[in-house]
């Protein structure tokens, strides 16, 4: 997909690279913090649990 952006884009890649990186740091930043912290704790109680 990037590729193609990129061969068909070049300009709009900008532009897209742009917003999907002003995007990209909301979703996947407020994914990773849940998902690492609730991961880890979650997996460390139910190591310690069991």
């Amino acid at each position: 997909m990037r590729a193609h952006n990129r061969s068909q884009n070049p300009v709009i890649d900008s532009s897209i690279e742009g917003e999907h990186k002003k995007e990209t740091p909301g979703p996947p930043q407020m994914a990773e913090p849940e998902v690492n912290p609730f991961t880890l704790i979650p997996a460390r109680r139910s190591h310690v649990s069991p």
